[in-house]
C-alpha cells in the first residue's frame, strides 16, 4: 500500500493572486498547471486557512521500494559498509504486494527468496562500483545487463561469436580491446563467454540459452 508522505502545502503567488481576483470579481474561469513529483496521485481542493483561501494539492507517492525492477542492484544500508547487503533484483513475489522480492544474486550467501522490499533501496553510482569491484575480485563474476557471467582472464577458453550464437566457436580469450573480445588469433567479436568445458554449456550458446 502506497504511504501517503503528508500533505504538500502548494502555494504559488500568482495562483493566488488569480484566486483574489476571482473572488473580488467574481471571474468566471481560471486555469493554471501545477507539477506532481512522477509516480504519485494528487487531489486539489479549496480550503480556508487562517481566513485566507488556498488550494491545497495533496500527493499521495508510491515508495521507491515498491517501484524496483530486474537487474537494479539494491544495497540494504547499514552503520558499517561490511553490514551493508547487496541484491540484484529479480522479481516481487506473487500475490506479496511488492512487499517481498526475489533475488538474481546477494553478497550475503543468503537464499533467494523473502527478501523485505522496504528495507532496501537503489544503490548509488559509487555503490554499484564498489558492488561490481567486490563480485569480480571475490567471486570471479560480472553482471552483463541480464545475467552473471564469468570474468574473462588471458588463456581461459572461451566461445566467442557476433550477432548470431549458431556461429560460436572455441578458442582461447586474449583480452579486451575496443569493446570487443579478442581470441588469441587476433580476432575481435561482440560477445565472448568463458567454456566451462561442457558439451551442454556449448549447445546452450548454440540455442542463444545464455
Amino acid at each position: 500500500m502506497a504511504k501517503k508522505y503528508g500533505n504538500l502545502l502548494v502555494v504559488y503567488h500568482a495562483l493566488l493572486g488569480a484566486l483574489t481576483k476571482y473572488y473580488k470579481h467574481k471571474m468566471k474561469n481560471m486555469n493554471t498547471t501545477l507539477e506532481i513529483p512522477e509516480g504519485s496521485k494528487a487531489s486539489i481542493q479549496g480550503k480556508v486557512i487562517d481566513g485566507k483561501n488556498y488550494l491545497v494539492v495533496e500527493v499521495e507517492q508510491e515508495p521507491e521500494w515498491t517501484k524496483f525492477k530486474r537487474g537494479d542492484v539494491l544495497v540494504k544500508p547499514a552503520v558499517c559498509k561490511r553490514d551493508e547487503i547487496f541484491v540484484i533484483f529479480e522479481e516481487y513475489m506473487v500475490d506479496s504486494n511488492h512487499t517481498y522480492f526475489n533475488c538474481i544474486f546477494n553478497n550475503a550467501n543468503d537464499g533467494e527468496t523473502y527478501w523485505v522490499s522496504e528495507l532496501f533501496r537503489k544503490a548509488t553510482d559509487a555503490e554499484k562500483a564498489r558492488f561490481f569491484k567486490w563480485l569480480e575480485k571475490e567471486k570471479g563474476l560480472e553482471w552483463d545487463g541480464e545475467k552473471l557471467v564469468e570474468v574473462l582472464k588471458e588463456g581461459d577458453l572461451a566461445m566467442f561469436w557476433d550477432v548470431n550464437p549458431r556461429d560460436a566457436f572455441i578458442d582461447i580469450y586474449k583480452g579486451f580491446r575496443d569493446g570487443c573480445y579478442v581470441s588469441h588469433r587476433d580476432a575481435y567479436w561482440d560477445n565472448a563467454l568463458k567454456w566451462d568445458g561442457t558439451k551442454e554449456q556449448y549447445e546452450k550458446v548454440l540455442r542463444g540459452e545464455l
